[in-house]
């Protein structure tokens, strides 16, 4: 490719911007897109606490739980490899 993921990455991990956000995702989304992993995903890279097993919980409560966490504070969260949006 043309190295979208390779500055995407560098910016992601700059000193600067880690002072800039309470917290970051950087989730792949691939060719197929599969919302309940890419929440998954998020979740733990915000590190969501007390939300429990993400495997037993629906796809609304996740959405719920991730909003109420990111509510208020200064977060970036990077999608990676969209094919279709």
């Amino acid at each position: 490719g043309s190295g979208k993921t390779t500055l995407a990455k560098k910016l992601y991990n700059h000193i600067e911007l880690r002072r800039q956000f309470n917290c970051k995702a950087f989730v792949y989304v691939s060719q197929e897109y599969r919302r309940r992993e890419t929440l998954r995903r998020i979740i733990k890279d915000v590190n969501v606490p007390y939300i429990g097993h993400l495997e037993e919980i629906d796809e609304e409560e996740m959405v719920k739980q991730l909003y109420e966490f990111l509510r208020g504070r200064k977060y970036l969260v990077v999608l990676d490899d969209v094919w279709d949006v």
